[in-house]
């Protein structure tokens, strides 16, 4: 055997151990997400009715981000205000290649969720998407969730994050932004959400996968890196 030929099979047999290191370490993660909570967490790629992520969107971070972390939210979901500090941690650590971005999912259970979500929307309308993030923040710091929030407190936020009083009032109360909020209800339906929080992670090859409820961070970054894959 030639000397080429021997320098041929050793290149070969290290090109297949480390496809199948891959392919082991991706088998790895998926079990490691189903085995994380078997109830909510779906790796079955989602149906193809979500709506696009466009500049309309709220989105923190970058819209070229090569991973986008869609998120269908109720601001009076207690599992919703659980998850997002993980999602925030998430977009701090990957810093660039991660955007999150948010749409409106109020839940009937949650009388108040559909107000808070118009308010959401009012502060964007007033304070651009800077304001939208300022104002979820602080919603989800304050509530106690299943209707919990006083919704006095909805304008004292706005107040607390710049706003002009009287007109978010004013738009707050002539329910300026129910359609875009009902858009967002309509969509979150349409891409598989039954519950909140529903998300759907989306990577640069296509990859999608979703989940629901307040999956732990683990369990969300394993879900990133396999999207970046």
């Amino acid at each position: 055997m030639t000397k080429k030929i021997i320098i041929l099979i050793l290149i070969l047999s290290v090109f297949f151990a480390l496809v199948l290191l891959k392919n082991n370490r991706r088998k790895t993660a998926l079990s490691n997400l189903q085995n994380s909570n078997d109830q909510s967490l779906d790796l079955t790629k989602i149906n193809k009715f979500m709506r696009p992520v466009d500049k309309q969107d709220h989105i923190r971070e970058n819209l070229d981000a090569p991973v986008k972390v869609v998120e269908f939210s109720d601001l009076e979901c207690p599992f919703c205000k659980a998850l997002h500090p993980t999602l925030k941690r998430i977009v701090d650590e990957y810093d660039g290649k991660v955007a999150w971005v948010y749409r409106h999912f109020p839940l009937e259970i949650h009388s108040k969720a559909r107000k808070e979500a118009n308010a959401a929307e009012c502060a964007n309308g007033l304070g651009g998407n800077e304001a939208f993030w300022k104002y979820i923040d602080r919603v989800f710091e304050v509530t106690p969730s299943n209707d919990g929030l006083d919704l006095v407190l909805l304008s004292k936020i706005a107040d607390e994050i710049g706003l002009n009083a009287s007109e978010f009032n004013q738009c707050l109360k002539n329910n300026t932004y129910n359609q875009k909020v009902s858009q967002d209800l309509a969509d979150a339906m349409t891409s598989g959400g039954k519950g909140t929080p529903f998300v759907v992670i989306v990577g640069p090859k296509n990859r999608r996968y979703d989940f629901s409820g307040a999956q732990p961070y683990e369990a969300v970054k394993n879900l990133v890196e396999l999207s970046l894959q």
